[in-house]
């Protein structure tokens, strides 16, 4: 069969000047169907395989030690937590217990040490106009142990009123006074004589709290049982409580005390 000149299909001839780029479209649909399979090597199958078989190995152990890590913490920490327990146990039970042996201690040491106590404070002799106001002072040692550098001090003054403030009084002397019926007397020496006016306003009850002017004697003795410190005071004022030339003494509101 005989092809066409170009002429005839209104196509320029290639070969000739005239001629231009040709154009071609190919419409359509290409369908492609099948299977693809791929075949690993035997050998690359058996490493892969030991190599898991491998990693898993490893994550087991690590599990199992940190496992055991763990639990022997947990026991280290339970243990601590008990030896601590027990040891704030035995510290409270041998505080209670220095506690009760410090207790008995000053019990046994408060029972038996030196006790100066005011055994007797009494007018040295009557009171009257032009006479002296003295006053004798006894103090005794009613411990069972005998009581150091024991030193005392009285005095006597005149007044409305108590003088302010802690006691005022010259200590002398630095004896031992031992228990029992030995003890330690003490005397004043009034600083003037017994004047009407005086005599005459003295408190005559002995519920009063006095204002008025009025003779005041007050001591103290200090000293030393079982290394330990000990003071005792008194205070006395002279009252008049009845007409018929009666004088007492009876306790000032403050500086009667003994520890």
């Amino acid at each position: 069969m005989t092809k066409p000149p170009y002429g005839s299909t209104g196509q320029p001839d290639p070969s000739t000047k005239d001629a231009r780029p040709q154009q071609r479209e190919i419409k359509g649909h290409v369908n492609v169907g099948g299977e693809i399979k791929a075949h690993l090597p035997p050998t690359f199958v058996e490493e892969y395989k030991a190599s898991n078989e491998k990693a898993d190995r490893r994550e087991d152990k690590r599990f199992r030690i940190e496992k055991a890590t763990l639990v022997s913490v947990v026991i280290v920490a339970a243990l601590s937590l008990i030896q601590t327990r027990q040891a704030i146990k035995s510290a409270e039970a041998a505080k209670q217990a220095a506690d009760a042996a410090s207790a008995a201690n000053d019990i046994t040491a408060e029972s038996v040490r030196a006790r100066i106590d005011v055994d007797s404070v009494k007018l040295s002799q009557p009171i009257a106009i032009g006479g002296a106001t003295n006053v004798t002072a006894v103090l005794k040692n009613t411990g069972q142990t005998p009581a150091y550098n024991v030193r005392t001090g009285i005095t006597q003054t005149r007044g409305e009123s108590l003088p302010d403030g802690d006691m005022k009084v010259t200590l002398s002397g630095s004896g031992t006074v031992r228990n029992g019926s030995e003890g330690v007397t003490m005397f004043t020496l009034a600083p003037e004589t017994a004047t009407s006016s005086l005599l005459g306003g003295l408190p005559q009850s002995l519920d009063f709290s006095p204002k008025g002017y009025t003779v005041y004697t007050f001591g103290r003795a200090e000293y030393t049982t079982l290394k330990k410190p000990h003071t005792t005071e008194f205070c006395y004022l002279l009252t008049q409580p009845g007409n018929g030339g009666l004088y007492l003494l009876r306790q000032c509101p403050k500086w009667n005390t003994a520890d």
